[in-house]
């Protein structure tokens, strides 16, 4: 229903904004200070963690931030690896028949 985005100014948290659908996700930042100090401030903007999804953030703040959030899938076992199937196939086999031959030799 909304994410949360906080602005820092040289690392520094000095703002927080809600987006919403009914700012249709977008905010500005305005009235920044460029400076401090004789020196330019680096603004940059991080979204609080959403569960379950990832955040990319692009952008500057000269061009605009764009956040990004794409659900998370879990993996499944649906990526089967016939290899590792066959491997332990063919080593249960060899067991098997390793198992056999020895009780044959104890049985005489």
């Amino acid at each position: 229903d909304s994410v949360t985005v906080n602005l820092y100014a040289d690392g520094v948290k000095v703002d927080t904004v809600q987006l919403t659908a009914a700012n249709q996700w977008k905010h500005t930042f305005a009235n920044l200070d460029k400076y401090e100090n004789g020196r330019e401030i680096v603004y940059t903007v991080d979204e609080v963690l959403i569960p379950g999804y990832k955040t990319k953030i692009t952008g500057d703040a000269q061009t605009g931030f764009t956040i990004t959030n794409s659900k998370e899938t879990p993996k499944t076992a649906d990526h089967v690896n016939p290899m590792a199937y066959a491997s332990i196939f063919v080593i249960s086999l060899m067991a098997a028949i390793i198992t056999m031959i020895e009780k044959k030799k104890f049985a005489r």
